[in-house]
């Protein structure tokens, strides 16, 4: 089974996070103040700006890429 995790955070604000499966059309909401459990994938880090344009979106120090893939991995709130 293939799932994916897709979410949004916004600067200053919190948004939804929804938790996708493929295998089903249902959707379930993650409230913006819910413990994940989760494995990390990879972590990198970007090359500080040095000058960033107004209408970009604010710079990521790192990225950290996770998965929700595997026995005892989701939402706490879950189980």
């Amino acid at each position: 089974m293939y799932s994916v995790l897709l979410f949004c955070l916004l600067w200053n604000s919190r948004s939804q996070v929804i938790w996708i499966r493929d295998n089903q059309e249902q959707k379930f909401p993650i409230d913006g103040i819910d413990k994940i459990r989760f494995q990390v994938q990879s972590v990198s880090y970007s090359p500080v700006p040095v000058e960033q344009p107004k209408e970009s979106k604010p710079f990521a120090p790192m990225v950290i890429l996770g998965s929700l893939d595997y026995d005892g991995l989701s939402p706490v709130s879950w189980w």
